[in-house]
């Protein structure tokens, strides 16, 4: 902006910030707001705000000043993600941006080949504030749609023109730290996984430990294995003993669960349960990933194939007792 020169070095620090923050395994909102944060900062602007056109859940996050109590309706900046509107020209102009489609018409109107820049006025004669809106693309995947972030000055401030080329840089190296972000997160809930198998693995092979020794083991792995570990209780219901383990959770209220059925031999006779304590932003099955549920499929087989195999063992001792009894009335006949 006009009141700040910057030099090429403190936008390539910039950059190396937004990757170093992608490998500290925050979740994607709570690392888009730290992102809308340095922005803030960097540029000593008003307001930023960054639209998230994930597949899973379109959301956007804003971050900067807060409205001050005159205001009709202040725009308070948040860490939580918002929904999606478009109530202004800039938000219209938005949405045009993430779903590629021709911006809107009128004078206000943004094109997406050039500057992407929006005049905003500050309203009651105030001086204007300008809005820069650049789109990137946030994964690697060729065709995918491209996220929207929003950069307001101050008002009777601008961008200058040497600005808008490094600020775009800017944005492209934040795609590519959301790419490793992403690859990082798959890697990290993978490993999560693997170590919660290898768990269950090594519990199956013990031949002199109980069976509720066992299900409570297995129970004890899955909070380790979630996105939020510190937040999450995990219960077995099994003929008609409970095994649980993890946060307490917060009274009168269930929090978000998520199940999968424990069928033996066809027949349904448990269920094992991850819950949170807390409130979470929605994923892939409410605060959950596809990962999680499919884990939680495969614990729900583990845990029957372990039942099924004490069972046979059960059935076998059985059957030589009574084939042992049958030999010995034999003998007594004889």
């Amino acid at each position: 902006m006009t009141g700040k020169r910057r030099g090429i070095a403190d936008y390539w620090r910039l950059s190396r910030r937004f990757a170093a923050a992608a490998l500290t395994g925050d979740p994607l909102h709570i690392y888009l707001s730290r992102i809308a944060g340095e922005l803030v900062a960097f540029l000593d602007g008003s307001q930023v705000e960054v639209w998230c056109n994930d597949p899973r859940r379109s959301f956007r996050l804003v971050r900067g000043e807060e409205g001050s109590a005159e205001e009709e309706s202040p725009r308070a900046p948040s860490v939580e993600p918002l929904p999606i509107t478009a109530s202004t020209d800039v938000e219209r102009a938005c949405l045009d941006l993430l779903h590629g489609s021709p911006l809107a018409g009128g004078a206000d109107a943004v094109d997406p080949s050039e500057g992407k820049v929006l005049m905003l006025d500050a309203g009651d004669g105030g001086a204007a504030s300008q809005c820069l809106i650049i789109p990137f693309a946030a994964r690697a995947q060729e065709g995918s749609d491209p996220w929207v972030v929003v950069l307001q000055s101050r008002p009777g401030d601008a961008f200058s023109t040497d600005e808008v080329p490094a600020l775009e840089e800017v944005m492209r190296s934040l795609g590519t730290a959301l790419t490793l972000r992403a690859t990082h997160a798959l890697l990290r809930e993978r490993m999560k996984e693997l170590t919660c198998l290898y768990g269950i693995a090594l519990l199956k092979e013990e031949p002199v430990v109980e069976l509720d020794e066992i299900l409570a083991g297995i129970v004890a792995l899955l909070p380790p294995a979630c996105l939020y570990p510190d937040d999450a209780r995990a219960t077995l219901e099994f003929d008609g003993r409970t095994y649980g383990v993890g946060a307490a959770g917060v009274p009168g209220r269930e929090g978000d669960a998520l199940a999968s059925d424990v069928s033996v031999r066809g027949v349904v006779q448990g269920r094992v349960t991850i819950r949170y304590a807390g409130e979470h932003p929605a994923l892939d099955r409410g605060p959950f990933l596809f990962e999680e549920e499919k884990l939680l499929d495969t614990v729900a087989r583990e845990i029957a194939l372990v039942v099924e195999r004490r069972q046979a063992v059960q059935e076998n001792l059985d059957l030589e007792r009574q084939l042992q009894r049958s030999e010995r009335l034999a003998t007594v006949g004889e």
